[in-house]
């Protein structure tokens, strides 16, 4: 459910946007292939009547807490119920890639995050395995994702929502990215009634898969 994803995108106005906020050089983000989770990546943002750019790692941190209790998942920074946690925990850390879109607003670790801070992430498609580990790109062209920030500490981390496949996505995989359109970047990031109903109703856009 969009674990890589491409950015190999050759867009004057999105590299203008992005050189604009004195970022460096934009080739640097937008010419190098497949993107990692832990990634430094460009996210557009929206700040009065401007489409902004900031630089952020894809993926929030988690703290996975064990002990004598089941497993507790926990973001780190998020407050968590002591009651959850069990005496002397080991931890280890990770990321937090994905958040689905249908959820999101129910969940206490995202809420905010899609109410404050949408971002939409510039991709030049992502890549997806089937079951049977065909590995496919899906998407042509400039394609943005819909994600949300959150800082911890002092780094802005990016999350990508997902959502229900299209039937041309379906046989690949039982989730994809939730795609903005064009048309729907801006509406994305400030519009809260258009974000909202998005999120619940998912992809409308075809895009196509190769197999590579």
């Amino acid at each position: 459910m969009c674990g890589r994803y491409q950015a190999w995108i050759e867009d004057e106005e999105l590299a203008a946007i992005i050189e604009r906020e004195k970022k460096g050089n934009a080739s640097r983000y937008l010419m190098r292939g497949e993107v990692f989770p832990g990634d430094d990546i460009p996210v557009l943002y929206g700040d009065g009547y401007f489409l902004r750019a900031k630089i952020v790692k894809w993926g929030y941190p988690m703290t996975e807490t064990r002990g004598s209790r089941p497993v507790s998942l926990t973001l780190a920074g998020a407050l968590a119920d002591p009651s959850e946690l069990a005496p002397e925990p080991k931890h280890r850390t990770g990321l937090v890639i994905n958040a689905r879109s249908e959820t999101a607003m129910d969940k206490r670790f995202f809420r905010e995050d899609v109410i404050n801070r949408r971002v939409a992430i510039p991709t030049s498609g992502y890549y997806e395995w089937s079951p049977d580990r065909q590995k496919y790109h899906i998407g042509t062209g400039l394609v943005y994702l819909a994600g949300m920030t959150h800082i911890f500490g002092e780094t802005e981390h990016a999350i990508i929502l997902t959502t229900r496949p299209t039937l041309s996505i379906e046989a690949i995989h039982d989730r994809m990215p939730l795609v903005l359109g064009q048309h729907e970047v801006e509406n994305w990031l400030y519009d809260d009634y258009f974000s909202r109903e998005k999120l619940k109703k998912g992809n409308s856009c075809i895009l196509e898969a190769i197999a590579i």
